[in-house]
């Protein structure tokens, strides 16, 4: 039996960032406003359960690369200080 694809699956390589999550912590003033010792609070795995923890989106250019969307997220990274965790977003031109 040939496997023929259906036109709905398509080619990753051809799928195009749309946006980005980024999963924060507060500010450390924040964090220290609320009770929290700051020295304490790490950004590990085990903080994304942090009950302070927050998603933040945000979106990209229209026809952004898949370089484009890394730098984003990487300039996220040296900016944020509570930045735990970040996923890009992919539209399949569907």
């Amino acid at each position: 039996m040939n496997y023929t694809p259906s036109a709905a699956v398509r080619d990753p390589l051809m799928s195009q960032p749309v946006g980005y999550s980024l999963l924060l912590l507060p500010s450390k003033k924040e964090l220290r406003k609320k009770g929290y010792n700051v020295a304490e609070v790490s950004t590990t795995s085990s903080t994304r359960n942090h009950p302070l923890a927050y998603w933040e989106t945000r979106t990209l250019k229209v026809g952004a690369t898949h370089r484009d969307a890394l730098d984003a997220v990487e300039e996220a990274n040296r900016k944020t200080w509570g930045l735990l965790k970040a996923r890009i977003q992919f539209s399949c031109g569907s």
